[in-house]
């Protein structure tokens, strides 16, 4: 992880030029960081839109995503039904090539704590 791009939905709630104004603007800043992947892990119109904005030539999100987010991604991933977020996010992972290998999941405890 490189840098960290925060999007503010507050700004959603007001007035609708301003939130057009906003979202044009962030549409832009997406674009200009030209990405080559993109991971959709929310599945929704709002991160669907994100993703087409960027321009990046993958990108990459659930087949079964709602509101038409599916219809942005150049690639799919398929999940079986009721799948858990962890196990989807996992395979979402081996997708774009990380992910190999069994799953570890660490909880660090300070050596002063029982």
């Amino acid at each position: 992880l490189d840098e960290v791009i925060p999007f503010d939905r507050g700004l959603f709630r007001g007035s609708p030029a301003a939130a057009v104004r906003y979202g044009l603007r962030f549409a832009n800043l997406l674009r200009r960081k030209r990405f080559d992947l993109v991971l959709d892990l929310q599945g929704l119109a709002r991160t669907g839109l994100m993703c087409a904005a960027t321009g990046a030539r993958q990108r990459v999100g659930f087949a079964d995503a709602r509101e038409g987010s599916r219809h942005t991604y150049t690639r799919l991933v398929e999940t079986p039904p009721g799948m858990h977020a962890v196990d989807r996010y996992w395979l979402a992972a081996q997708a774009v090539g990380a992910g190999q290998g069994a799953p570890q999941f660490v909880l660090p405890v300070d050596g002063g704590e029982a």
